[in-house]
């Protein structure tokens, strides 16, 4: 999908889909007034039929039949001016962006991202990051009826004057989102394809940007990370520690761990069956680590950064480690194990052990440990 600034006219600009926020108890509304007396004023009226009331997400959809270049009107519900932000702000674009796709349009154009008080710069690239993530989807496997689903071509943020540094906060959204998708790319595949190589590979591909070493197990076991080893000796796809390092020479420094078990079947503590369904995705941490460096790299970032993904494959079989077993850890400290379906804290011990070895003033750790940081923070926070 292409999205771009454009100079110019709200009634003037030809559109599958024009969508236009408004606030509740707004009157005086600008983009409305350029549309005309007769547009504004059937708002207006299904303002005060209670049809349209402009709460946050509605969506009052207008024929303008020729009254503006537009072949439809959104009329988009912002709610209260006083609790509008810069998060409420993406949430609409992106709303816009599904209901514009859902109507059949091939492109639209918006003025969303002049509702608020916001800087420009801020609230283009809130609205174009949106955009970009809600159009998001995994169809690579897709094989039957791949023609009936529905894509936009392009989006187009309509403004009087295109500066440079909205064309900035633009382009930097795209490349963002870019990513972003990319490692949601790379949660999605399943694990037949995305094992311990396969994202050791990934983390090769950024040696342009980066230096990138991947640890097999031969040097594991030297290196005394005996929670990675032990729990990716279970598996035929043997395990990596992947270590990459950026702008070593930068004053600030920051290590992230992300947790990388590319299936988790609980090993011989196995998980009933309904439980491993979405196993593919206990690498997202690590996955999030690759996303990271890739974008510190490309927005040239003044920081020294550290990625450290341990990654392994959780599987039972004859060489699978064992409850009751003791590890010893990159850090020479020891655990017993009691569950081998808790694999993720017994390789980020090595992962975080081996990160504080590379002496950064903070470290990240990213880990999908456990159903109850969804049960604690719900879908809004990361744990």
């Amino acid at each position: 999908m292409n999205l771009k600034l454009h100079k110019g006219e709200v009634k003037n600009i030809n559109t599958n889909v024009l969508s236009l926020g408004l606030f509740e108890h707004e009157k005086n509304n600008p983009f409305l007034q350029q549309c005309g007396k007769e547009i504004n004023a059937e708002v207006q009226t299904a303002i005060k039929n209670k049809e349209f009331s402009a709460d946050f997400g509605e969506i009052k959809t207008i024929t303008p039949l020729g009254k503006v270049a537009a072949r439809r009107l959104f009329i988009v519900g912002l709610g209260k001016r006083s609790e509008f932000n810069l998060e409420k702000l993406r949430r609409i674009s992106a709303n816009i962006l599904k209901a514009a796709k859902n109507a059949g349009a091939k492109h639209y154009t918006s003025v969303l991202h002049h509702a608020g008080t916001f800087p420009k710069d801020q609230a283009a690239f809130a609205a174009a990051e949106g955009v970009l993530l809600a159009d998001y989807g995994f169809n690579r496997y897709i094989t039957e009826e791949k023609e009936k689903l529905k894509s936009i071509d392009s989006v187009v943020f309509l403004e009087r004057d295109v500066s440079p540094q909205l064309q900035k906060a633009v382009e930097k959204a795209v490349m963002i989102s870019s990513i972003t998708n990319y490692v949601r790319d790379l949660v999605n595949l399943p694990a037949n394809v995305v094992n311990p190589e396969y994202l050791a590979e990934e983390a090769l591909k950024l040696k342009k940007y980066m230096k990138v070493t991947v640890f097999d197990m031969t040097q594991l076991k030297k290196m005394g990370c005996g929670g990675i080893v032990a729990v990716g000796q279970g598996s035929a796809n043997e395990p990596k520690l992947i270590v990459l390092d950026y702008n070593p020479h930068a004053k600030k420094s920051l290590a992230i761990v992300g947790k990388g078990v590319t299936f988790d079947s609980g090993g011989l503590s196995l998980k009933p069956g309904k439980y491993m369904e979405t196993m593919k995705q206990d690498m997202a941490g690590g996955a999030v680590v690759l996303g990271v460096l890739k974008a510190a790299a490309e927005m040239k970032l003044n920081v020294h950064l550290m990625g450290v993904i341990p990654t392994v494959e959780n599987m039972p079989g004859g060489k699978s480690y064992r409850p009751d077993d003791i590890i010893t850890f990159f850090n020479g400290k020891t655990a017993e194990i009691g569950n081998t379906d808790a694999e993720g804290r017994v390789i980020l011990a090595d992962g975080l052990s081996y990160a504080e070895s590379l002496k950064p003033q903070r470290i990240i750790d990213l880990a999908t440990l456990t159903g109850a940081c969804v049960v604690a923070l719900g879908y809004w926070a990361t744990g």
